[in-house]
């Protein structure tokens, strides 16, 4: 029993520490795609190439804020890096359908 409980508490810490460090960890590279910033995408992916397919607090991917902004050569890249063409937000919405509801044709 009191292994047991030890590895509860165990995956309980471990569990507290990965939802503690990815939404802050992802967000950077949330930042630097609705900033435009290639060069900084690159640096946190860089780092971490999970971060291509992390959702936001809306559930949207990194190719889904780059397809919004519009920002083509962000979007080539992210798909590059492995980003999911066809990952759905909670809207149901792909990369492609929330560029052409944002009147970002070119994405």
């Amino acid at each position: 029993m009191k292994g047991e409980a030890m590895k509860t508490s165990v995956i309980l810490v471990l569990a507290s520490l990965l939802l503690a460090a990815g939404p802050a960890g992802a967000q950077g590279i949330f930042d630097a795609v609705r900033a435009g910033d290639l060069a900084g995408a690159k640096a946190i992916v860089g780092k971490d190439t999970s971060l291509v397919r992390a959702r936001d607090a809306s559930g949207n991917t990194p190719l889904h804020a780059a397809a919004i902004a519009g920002f083509v050569p962000i979007a080539e890249w992210l798909l590059a890096q492995g980003a999911e063409i066809d990952a759905e937000n909670p809207a149901r919405q792909t990369p492609l359908i929330a560029a052409i509801a944002n009147s970002k044709d070119d994405v």
